[in-house]
């Protein structure tokens, strides 16, 4: 495909276009999601963060991280809400994954009140849940042909590194730096 083609493919897939220093990273356009993203939402990526990554990152766990999901939160008033919820319910012996679960419950009831639909904040959930599980692209790398993505066994021309196939279902395991190379292999 031509450079146009594949930004414009890439362009498609796109919903995280913040830099490290925005605060709002996720840009879903539109008075609804496109059907494509709806159904990422949906079939996996709210189960995904839900039933794994919630509990696994411990996203509500520490001042710090409460502090960062607060920050997606374009209405300041909300943010501050939540945040004085969470510091009266510090005190209470609830286990590390209770509490992950029961300020996510809190943070979506707030957010998708009646009060707050108005405002637009409706979406923020799915913001939220976009910013931490969809997959970012690397526009230049995608769009321009002299950055092609690597086919398996091609060798990455600055390390050496073999580009190798890894088994989905234990990513988590997976070492990019424990590859061969091509002098290893030779």
């Amino acid at each position: 495909l031509s450079n146009e083609q594949r930004s414009a493919i890439a362009d498609y897939f796109r919903v995280y276009k913040g830099g490290e220093n925005s605060l709002k990273k996720v840009s879903l356009t539109g008075p609804v999601l496109h059907p494509f993203l709806a159904r990422s939402y949906t079939d996996v990526l709210k189960c995904f963060f839900e039933d794994k990554l919630l509990h696994s990152q411990q996203l509500f766990a520490s001042e710090e991280r409460c502090q960062k999901i607060l920050e997606l939160i374009p209405d300041e008033n909300v943010a501050s809400e939540l945040h004085d919820k969470w510091q009266g319910n510090r005190r209470s012996s609830i286990s590390k994954e209770d509490v992950n679960a029961a300020r996510w419950e809190q943070l979506k009831t707030t957010l998708q009140s009646g009060k707050h639909k108005t405002q637009g904040l409706r979406r923020c959930v799915e913001e939220i849940v976009f910013s931490y599980t969809y997959p970012r692209l690397d526009m230049e790398v995608s769009k321009h042909m002299n950055h092609l993505l690597k086919a398996p066994f091609c060798i990455h021309p600055k390390t050496g590194r073999v580009c190798v196939p890894i088994d989905p279902n234990n990513c988590e395991d997976f070492d990019p730096t424990a590859v061969p190379t091509l002098s290893q292999s030779c």
